[in-house]
């Protein structure tokens, strides 16, 4: 079972392959806060995945978030690692919409992030002079050159196996901010998150696919967070 299981692993870098996981996602003082679906398709050495976040009614009510995308396009290399050409994420809130892209130069190592905002805000001038409340949509745009590292939120899940242990280096990371891989044991992967306002750790746990499991641990006040696999469809075309 092991050697197909392998056999099945090396075929995803030699035909087309798609996984779709579908994931719960609870946190302890909530309960059930929401889902995610990742979707993982491969061409050959090219692959794209993209993971769309949805919390529930209550959460989306006390974050004013909607929903959440993250999509990773690139290739994988001889070695089975995923190297990023470009990173999305699309944060969608009741009036506002914000879409950040990461371009990654991996010979030049610097990576070109653009914010692309689009709100929809009050009409001042209508309200005084035609005494109506109106909305226009103002839009914001800002491109900058970043820190460059080999992964995106993603890949970095994808490659946890390459990783070594000690500090982490990852995209758009503050400076108060750190990771640190403190163990790593078949496929269960410890990593301790030291932020301004908080530190917690995060427990990864993979199969030959990807990410099964995600929890943390002494974390938020209000309770643990705990992501885990509730469906998965594989197929190979």
């Amino acid at each position: 079972m092991k050697l197909l299981l392998i056999l099945l692993l090396s075929m995803n870098l030699l035909s087309a392959f798609e996984l779709t996981r579908k994931y719960d996602a609870t946190v302890g003082l909530y309960g059930n806060v929401g889902q995610g679906i990742l979707k993982e398709t491969h061409n050959n050495s090219d692959y794209s995945i993209k993971f769309t976040a949805k919390p529930t009614s209550l959460i989306s009510d006390l974050s004013g978030i909607n929903s959440i995308e993250y999509k990773s396009i690139g290739s994988i290399d001889a070695n089975g690692i995923f190297i990023p050409k470009s990173f999305v994420t699309i944060i969608v809130e009741d009036d506002k919409k914000e879409r950040t892209s990461y371009i990654f130069h991996h010979l030049q190592k610097y990576i070109t992030k653009n914010v692309h905002t689009e709100e929809k805000v009050e009409s001042v001038a209508s309200l005084i002079f035609d005494g109506i409340e109106k909305k226009h949509t103002k839009i914001t745009d800002k491109t900058e050159k970043i820190k460059y590292v080999s992964d995106d939120y993603l890949t970095l899940i994808k490659n946890v196996n390459y990783l070594k242990k000690g500090d982490i280096n990852y995209l758009d990371q503050n400076s108060t901010d750190s990771l640190s891989l403190l163990s790593a044991e078949k496929n269960l992967f410890k990593i301790k998150i030291d932020t301004k306002d908080s530190k917690y750790l995060l427990e990864l746990q993979n199969d030959i696919y990807g990410l099964t499991k995600a929890k943390t641990l002494k974390s938020l006040e209000m309770g643990n967070a705990d992501l885990k696999t509730i469906k998965m469809k594989v197929s190979f075309k």
